[in-house]
């Protein structure tokens, strides 16, 4: 519960269960059973073209849901391995909860539940990193929201008018890169781009929400858009399979804690040095990268991996991704301008490419030991006689066009993403474990519909 949010001992045991189990259900084996399936043959897909040149085929472009093409059999122990799996979630379903004779017990719970929220104006949503749930006011839930909007400059409310007409450039440029030859689509790529057309139904746009970031002080607020259901979404993940290869070969960026474990475990700092480990946070990462300078960004990279054509098809794509996301907030229309759309599936990969323009050459400075970035947080390690110099230099060297940074020099042990980094002093090198924030609960997070990050 959010500061001077007050609850009964009944209601506060009833939260306590989580989303999880406060409204929980029968296990459906067929549905789990059906993505397992789904998963293998697109494993064996994957085996089938390593090595080869995949661009007549590419299994996340099938649009066959119900009835996939079937993919090639793999060799032994690959088959062997998948059959396994199979195997053990079934053993897994099998040893899972039944159905309870207290369903009836729990569905008057959560009625007595709801009825309680309602009535004192109160809310129940999960939160950012997955930390559980909350309970806040409406209210004030809602004033988040509406003051995000407000005072977002790269955000601009529209009229029931002007979506029509945003719903016919979408079309027409859509059609123009499919019905042009420039591009060298393949069939498949032309039927995925074509696959979705704009729902007219305003119910069914992307939505506004926002995740509350309890594990800051004060509480922040991180504004989210469920672009699952955006018409372009489909020109964002074509554009992030091309942009994948750029971003995989980046030396600064950062693609999961296990490779800065790798990296991080083999460093010494050398006799006589000191190092000093700065933590950086990229202030609003998303709405502040300048548009002008995407599209060459996005050319350059697609086509370092997939041919000029490729490139100016990917220039495209992004137009498509970026100019068109309407989405809505309480009955209200509004379209991004500026920065990046958030929680569309390509932003991440430009986010990163834009960034790493901007720090290759932290990496070839000798006096910096350590440099990876993860989205918006940056890690370094620099060598400097004081903090001060060590963070006078670290902001004289570090520039991001049209971004601030945040910077902190940390103390060990120093918490990066889900590690937790110490410096061991008797050999100058470093060491990690594991870091679970205090109020993890491993709780998932269920889906719902107004808080998917994308």
């Amino acid at each position: 519960m959010l500061q001077g949010v007050h609850v009964s001992r009944e209601i506060e045991y009833e939260l306590s269960k989580g989303f999880l189990y406060i409204f929980r259900s029968k296990i459906n084996s067929s549905i789990i059973l059906a993505d397992y399936d789904s998963f293998y043959n697109t494993i064996l897909w994957k085996w089938h073209f390593k090595g080869k040149d995949s661009e007549s085929y590419e299994p996340r472009y099938d649009l066959d849901i119900d009835t996939p093409m079937p993919a090639p059999r793999a060799s032994i122990p690959i088959e062997a391995g998948l059959a396994e799996g199979r195997s053990r979630l079934l053993g897994m379903i099998e040893e899972s909860p039944k159905a309870e004779s207290t369903v009836h017990l729990r569905i008057q719970s959560a009625r007595k539940l709801l009825k309680y929220l309602a009535d004192n104006d109160l809310f129940i949503t999960t939160t950012d990193k997955n930390i559980g749930i909350v309970i806040v006011y409406q209210t004030w839930h809602l004033r988040m929201c509406k003051d995000c909007l407000k005072n977002d400059s790269s955000i601009t409310k529209i009229y029931i008018d002007r979506i029509h007409e945003v719903k016919k450039h979408l079309q027409r440029h859509i059609d123009q890169v499919v019905m042009s030859r420039t591009y060298s689509l393949t069939e498949q790529e032309e039927n995925i781009l074509l696959a979705y057309t704009w729902n007219d139904d305003l119910r069914k746009l992307p939505r506004f929400s926002g995740l509350h970031k309890i594990h800051k002080k004060p509480t922040k607020f991180r504004p989210i858009i469920a672009c699952h259901s955006f018409t372009g979404e489909t020109a964002a993940s074509m554009l992030c399979h091309l942009l994948e290869d750029k971003v995989k070969s980046s030396p600064t960026v950062l693609l999961n804690s296990r490779t800065l474990n790798e990296i991080i475990t083999k460093l010494k700092v050398t006799f006589g040095k000191t190092a000093f480990m700065l933590s950086v946070e990229v202030e609003a990462f998303y709405p502040n990268v300048p548009l002008n300078a995407i599209h060459d960004i996005v050319e350059e990279a697609v086509t370092k991996y997939h041919r000029q054509i490729k490139g100016h098809l990917a220039r495209e794509l992004y137009s498509i991704v970026n100019n068109y996301l309407v989405f809505i907030y309480s009955s209200e229309l509004y379209l991004p301008t500026d920065g990046l759309a958030m929680g569309v599936a390509s932003s991440p990969h430009i986010a990163n490419l834009y960034a790493a323009r901007y720090e290759q050459h932290m990496i070839k400075d000798l006096n910096v030991l350590l440099y990876n970035r993860y989205i918006d947080h940056i890690l370094t390690i620099i060598i400097a006689s004081t903090k001060e110099d060590v963070l006078t230099y670290a902001k004289e060297t570090l520039l991001f066009a049209g971004l601030n940074l945040n910077w902190e020099v940390g103390k060990y042990p120093m918490v990066f993403l889900d590690l937790e980094i110490l410096h061991v002093l008797s050999n100058s090198q470093y060491d990690i474990r594991p870091y679970r924030k205090p109020l993890n609960h491993i709780e998932l997070i269920p889906f719902l519909l107004d808080i998917q990050s994308g």
